[in-house]
């Protein structure tokens, strides 16, 4: 679209090589001095090149309007030559003026357009190339990340499927830990249970041994130290103590002494009757030694 429009700029220049110009053509020209040149940008980056397709595509819009309004200029110039024909002699030599500032738009306008149809070349001709390698690069990094992305999604799926399997293995773990602990319970119960049996059987038997040992000691000592006797009064039972055979003789004994005592008194007695000398003498030494000899037997029965 950039060729076609600047072939008419260069003829256009061959036949505006020396304008002819009146007053009149100031007002015809204003439109010309007046318009504002939008096709002098910036070149954009290289990175930007999708905003440069689009500013490519209104300069191109732009700059074909500006040439379809140069075209219809020659008509106005031709028309302006036949009235200044007629006023003045010398065509040629016409006011510096208004030569001036007609000739200063039009070159302003084709400069601008020819510059701005070789910024449109070389956009057109970047624009395929920057496209492609724009093109490329995208697919490259898409590519890339995709590659990326993939990795990380089997990496992931990966983890997923070792975190399952670790929740399953923990899971039946816990299951056989639950399972081992109540068996552990019932059988802390079942233990606890036979140990309580086990308890009171020994202390039962214990307490059966105890008595019987008692029974057997109290059945021994029965006969020496006495056991509980029945006694019959009539209608009457009553229990007594019957005394054994141990007792009985330390019984007889203690009569024994004391019958022993009486007739020890009873020869002081008679001896007191006779001298006091022979009285003293025998409350003196003899009786503290029948003393002696009493007391000695009774600790020899004990």
């Amino acid at each position: 679209m950039a060729a076609p429009a600047s072939a008419p700029a260069i003829s256009f220049m061959d036949q505006e090589e020396l304008p002819e110009t009146s007053s009149s053509d100031d007002d015809n020209c204003e439109e010309f001095l007046i318009q504002k040149n939008t096709l002098k940008r910036p070149r954009s980056p290289d990175g930007d090149n999708i905003s440069a397709l689009g500013n490519f595509e209104g300069s191109s819009n732009e700059a074909a309007k500006i040439l379809d309004v140069t075209d219809t200029r020659p008509s106005l110039d031709n028309s302006n030559r036949k009235k200044q024909g007629r006023g003045r002699g010398r065509a040629g030599t016409g006011r510096g003026r208004g030569s001036k500032t007609v000739d200063q738009p039009r070159l302003t306008l084709i400069s601008s357009a020819v510059v701005t149809n070789g910024q449109l070349d070389k956009l057109t001709n970047k624009e395929p190339q920057s496209s492609v390698q724009l093109g490329h690069d995208d697919r490259a990094a898409l590519q890339e990340e995709l590659s990326m992305l993939h990795g990380k999604v089997a990496f992931l799926e990966e983890e997923l499927s070792k975190s399952r399997q670790d929740a399953t293995n923990y899971h039946q773990l816990s299951d056989r830990v639950a399972k081992e602990l109540k068996d552990l319970k019932d059988h802390d119960q079942q233990m606890r249970s036979k140990q309580m049996k086990v308890l009171s059987d020994l202390l039962i038997a214990v307490s059966k041994a105890e008595r019987q040992e008692a029974r057997m000691r109290i059945r021994q000592e029965s006969f020496r130290l006495g056991n509980v006797g029945v006694m019959r009064a009539g209608t009457i039972i009553s229990e007594i103590w019957e005394d054994g055979q141990a007792i009985k003789d330390l019984n007889s004994h203690l009569k024994s002494l004391l019958e022993t005592k009486e007739t020890i008194e009873r020869h002081r007695k008679s001896l007191k009757k006779r001298q006091s000398g022979e009285y003293s003498l025998f409350l003196k030494y003899i009786f503290p030694l029948l003393l002696v000899l009493v007391d000695l037997n009774h600790y020899k029965l004990q």
